[in-house]
């Protein structure tokens, strides 16, 4: 979506979605390009969600694992690690 563009009587600027102004949901940028991420759906029985990284040039790509809950691929697409990394066992 560009930015200006209007929808749902919302004007919304580069980066930002419907989501996060309705939800309250603010998603971080791409931990490996910096790009935007946005929201996916899927729908069989019911719907599922997922986070991606929106750039296309994006050499890792991440996405989050599919959750019935908007909230809980939020929740994964924002954690980090924290720069730390674990010991194997």
């Amino acid at each position: 979506m560009d930015g200006g563009e209007k929808q749902s009587g919302m004007m919304l600027m580069p980066g930002e979605s419907v989501w996060d102004e309705v939800n309250g949901f603010t998603l971080k940028k791409c931990p490996f390009c910096g790009g935007v991420a946005e929201w996916r759906f899927e729908t069989a029985e019911y719907v599922e969600w997922r986070v991606c990284c929106e750039n296309r040039y994006c050499f890792v790509q991440p996405s989050t694992s599919l959750s019935i809950a908007p909230d809980d691929s939020a929740d994964k697409w924002n954690r980090r690690g924290g720069g730390q990394l674990r010991k194997p066992s």
